[in-house]
């Protein structure tokens, strides 16, 4: 009997255990897909270090100090780089900005920054049609509340960047004027930007 009763324990433990694996393996499925989601809204290819964009790229920009290493085929954008109208792109005031490297081990255009803890806009001028924008987002430090605009539309609001987590962030803007301006601030701590690349619009998904 008493054997009987402890094969039915055995059998019960085991199907109950079975149960909680399958129900601990899908959430840990569910949280690597949250984690992934909230990692990658564009993608990263780690194998080249560098963003998978389809289609044309009319400019890459990687923010940085002068003697950061820089990404093949971007444009180097320091703190001190003032808008001017011959190159087309530039910062409108640098006065506050400040540039920082990370000791993450990202490609060469994520390992740096351009940052603030004032507002500060970054224009580039277009011809008119429509776009789409990448970004790069990391830092060593949790960054608690970012916002960033687009042309005066809202894009992130009270955003936060964890820190060693890059996150890469893409859409797609319709330029009536030609003119770009990309303003970041933060209502805590400081805001940060790694890169931005301009390319064709392939629509959003």
């Amino acid at each position: 009997m008493t054997v009987e009763i402890t094969k039915r324990e055995n059998i019960v433990g085991g199907i109950i255990m079975k149960r909680l694996s399958s129900m601990i393996l899908c959430c840990l499925l569910l949280s690597v897909s949250i984690f992934a989601g909230e990692l990658l809204d564009g993608s990263y290819n780690y194998n080249t270090m560098d963003l998978d964009v389809p289609g044309k790229i009319y400019y890459a920009f990687d923010f940085g100090p002068k003697d950061a290493e820089l990404a093949k085929g971007y444009i180097q954008i320091t703190n001190e780089t003032v808008f001017e109208a011959k190159n087309g792109y530039g910062w409108m005031e640098t006065g506050s900005l400040i540039v920082r490297r990370t000791l993450t081990l990202q490609g060469d255009q994520a390992r740096d920054m351009v940052a603030s803890s004032d507002e500060g806009t970054f224009r580039v001028v277009l011809k008119p049609g429509r776009y789409r924008l990448t970004f790069i987002f990391n830092d060593i430090n949790f960054r608690p509340s970012m916002n960033l605009w687009i042309n005066n539309d809202p894009y992130l609001e009270k955003w936060s960047l964890p820190g060693l987590f890059m996150k890469v962030k893409y859409t797609e803007v319709e330029l009536k004027e030609g003119t770009l301006d990309i303003t970041l601030a933060a209502d805590k701590d400081i805001w940060v930007i790694n890169a931005l690349v301009i390319s064709e619009a392939k629509g959003l998904k």
